[in-house]
C-alpha cells in the first residue's frame, strides 16, 4: 500500500492567516540527502525538500549522517548563527528504528544514527508549540514525526509566523517538529513536479518509498 499522501489545501490558520500549504506524510522513514534532480530520475523516491538550512557553498550548515555514515560533524550552533543558532536540536532516525528531536547540547544521549542532521530552531516538542509569539511572516518549511512512526513535511508557500507553522505540526498531532528552511527559498519536488523554488544544487532531504 502506497504510505504516501499529498495534498495541497487551503487552511485558514491561526489568526486567520490563510496560508497555502503542501503535506507530504510516510510511513516509509528512508530519508537520505542528495539534489532536487535527482528526485525525477529515482524510481524509489518520493520527494525532496529544501532543508536544512545550506551554507553558500550549498553544504548543510549543521552536521548530518547519511545512511549511517557521518558526512559532517555536529557543530557549534553559533557558527551557523541567525535562526540556526535557536534551539539548536538533532533530527533523526536511529538503527534502533526510533525517530529523535534532541538539543544538540545533548547529543551524546543520541544512539548509532542511521540518519539525521542538526538545525534550528526546534518547532515542536512533546506536543508543545515552542515558537512563542513571534511575528515575522514568511514562506517556511519543516519536517516532524508522530508516536506511530509517520513522518509529516510541511511547506507553507505563502508566510506565515513560526508560531502559526508550528500550529501546524501540533495540529497533525506530531509529537515533535524542527524547522528546515524559510524565505524565497521554499520548496519540494515530488515526481508530478516542484513547488515553490527549489534551491538550485543544494543538499536537499530525500524520502525514499
Amino acid at each position: 500500500m502506497k504510505n504516501v499522501i499529498f495534498i495541497i489545501a487551503l487552511l485558514l490558520g491561526v489568526n486567520s492567516v490563510t496560508a497555502q500549504v503542501i503535506y507530504h506524510r510516510t510511513n516509509h522513514p528512508n530519508v537520505g540527502f542528495g539534489k532536487s534532480s535527482e528526485c525525477r530520475n529515482n524510481q524509489y523516491m518520493d520527494f525532496c525538500v529544501n532543508g536544512p538550512l545550506v551554507q553558500t557553498d550549498n553544504m548543510p550548515v549543521g552536521g548530518y549522517v547519511d545512511n549511517g555514515t557521518t558526512m559532517k560533524d555536529w557543530v557549534n550552533p553559533e557558527d551557523g548563527g541567525g535562526n540556526f543558532a535557536v534551539d539548536n536540536s538533532i533530527f533523526g532516525l536511529g538503527m534502533d528504528n526510533k525517530f529523535y528531536l534532541v538539543a544538540v547540547t545533548e547529543k551524546q544521549t543520541l544512539p548509532e544514527m542511521k540518519w539525521a542532521f542538526q538545525n534550528g530552531p526546534s518547532l515542536v516538542k512533546n506536543y508543545v508549540n515552542l515558537r512563542g509569539s513571534s511575528q515575522s511572516k514568511y514562506p517556511r518549511s519543516g519536517v516532524g514525526f508522530k508516536e506511530d512512526g509517520t513522518l509529516v513535511v510541511i511547506v507553507s508557500l505563502t508566510p506565515v509566523t513560526f508560531h502559526e507553522f508550528a500550529d501546524l505540526f501540533v495540529q497533525e498531532n506530531c509529537s515533535n517538529a524542527i524547522y528546515l528552511d524559510g524565505g524565497p527559498y521554499v520548496g519540494c519536488s515530488d515526481k508530478n513536479g516542484s513547488y515553490g523554488t527549489m534551491v538550485s544544487g543544494a543538499t536537499k532531504l530525500q524520502f525514499f518509498n
